[in-house]
């Protein structure tokens, strides 16, 4: 792909239906099993934000339940997560939260369970077991501004907003662990929806973060690389350039 042609996008046209219609089906389960329980149900992530590839992407999914949620209640919802269940992608991300936790989100993140089917991750994490999880900041905004209803209201009459600064602080946050656990496309593409963000206060997926960033200048020929590699399914290591880089943009943001 030329830098000075037209971009080459990877979007979810084609898989979205399949997408959406998983989403649907799953959201019918978890009401069947959670009556009057659940609140609604959101698809978020790479299949909202237009970046959704069968290969390598996550359905990421939210799901909002009553307050109080009884813990019978939640076993059940647990049992219906099955890893077994066919799943479009790479796997399942679920999230299941109380509606005030979701309404007012704040620190320390609480939730009652995530459930995970993906081929390397399989497993139930109850928000019993810790303090709660910082990755809902960026579920929670993703969820709130582009999320798909599968079941319930619109998801910003649902889903709280998030102060800006705590967004910022959280993209910092996962840019830094990308330099240790991930590979270079991973981490610049975030790293450039993370100066996005920091420009114009917009999420966007990890491919048109990067197409925004080239379209500016930054770091040309690592982005190019990270988009190359990003649009090839492949992962190449993260090197001293990348990692010094990635972490600079970390540092704007904290």
């Amino acid at each position: 792909m030329s830098s000075g042609g037209k971009s080459e996008t990877v979007d979810v046209t084609d898989d979205a239906p399949a997408v959406r219609e998983f989403t649907r089906e799953l959201a019918d389960a978890l009401v069947q099993v959670a009556v009057g329980a659940i609140v609604g149900v959101y698809l978020h992530g790479s299949a909202v934000l237009g970046d959704w590839t069968a290969p390598a992407s996550d359905v990421d999914v939210l799901v909002v339940v009553e307050d109080g949620v009884s813990s019978i209640v939640a076993e059940r919802l647990a049992k219906a997560l099955r890893p077994d269940r066919e799943c479009p992608g790479a796997g399942l991300e679920l999230s299941v939260v109380e509606a005030g936790a979701a309404s007012a989100p704040t620190a320390p993140w609480p939730f009652v369970l995530h459930a995970a089917t993906t081929h390397k991750d399989r497993r139930i994490v109850w928000g019993t077991s810790g303090p709660g999880d910082a990755d809902l900041i960026l579920h929670y905004a993703v969820a709130r501004d582009h999320g798909w209803t599968a079941y319930g209201p619109e998801p910003h009459l649902v889903v709280g907003a998030i102060p800006q600064g705590v967004v910022a602080s959280q993209l910092a946050r996962e840019l830094r662990w990308a330099v240790e656990h991930a590979g270079a496309s991973y981490a610049i593409l975030n790293a450039c929806r993370a100066l996005r963000y920091r420009e114009e206060r917009t999420l966007c997926s990890k491919t048109d973060g990067g197409n925004w960033a080239r379209a500016r200048g930054f770091q040309p020929a690592l982005v190019q690389a990270a988009l190359d590699d990003r649009r090839l399914g492949v992962s190449s290591p993260i090197t001293e350039a990348v990692a010094e880089w990635v972490l600079a943009v970390a540092a704007e943001l904290s």
